[in-house]
């Protein structure tokens, strides 16, 4: 089938438009050093931004603020302006996603938030956090901080 075969897939991944979404870079100072929080994945473990869908007529950083609080109980002083982009891809067909993500300085941590029993979070210092990060261009992204 030539729907399976990787150059058509290759194809395929290219052609698709991107689906865009918002991520939020939690950051917070302890003493000297900053750390970010990553969460893990539902489907897979690795370690990412809080992000998600961009719904109805919300802006990015709107989407970043509220995915930072749905997927890890964080609240805080978003910046309007991107802080930048990355893709990744997802699914069976490879679909293509594009993230915005914001910088989010965070104020306070909830006990419990909507996703609290299902998502492990874990605060990084910024260079281990550009290691750990599951996707290629989020790592690239998080070295920007550095």
């Amino acid at each position: 089938m030539l729907e399976h075969t990787p150059e058509f897939q290759s194809v395929l991944r290219h052609r698709l438009p991107d689906i865009p979404q918002a991520g939020a870079v939690c950051l917070r100072r302890t003493g000297q050093d900053v750390e970010i929080l990553l969460v893990g994945s539902t489907r897979n473990g690795r370690w990412g931004l809080p992000k998600g869908h961009i719904e109805g007529s919300e802006t990015t950083y709107a989407a970043a603020e509220r995915e930072a609080f749905e997927e890890a109980g964080i609240r805080g002083k978003v910046s309007v302006r991107p802080f930048g982009d990355f893709t990744y891809f997802k699914g069976a067909d490879m679909q293509r996603y594009k993230v915005t993500s914001h910088i989010l300085h965070v104020t306070s941590v909830a006990d419990t938030f909507p996703e609290y029993k299902t998502r492990e979070t874990r605060w990084f210092l910024i260079n281990d956090a550009a290691i750990e990060a599951g996707q290629p261009g989020l790592r690239a992204l998080l070295k920007r901080l550095l």
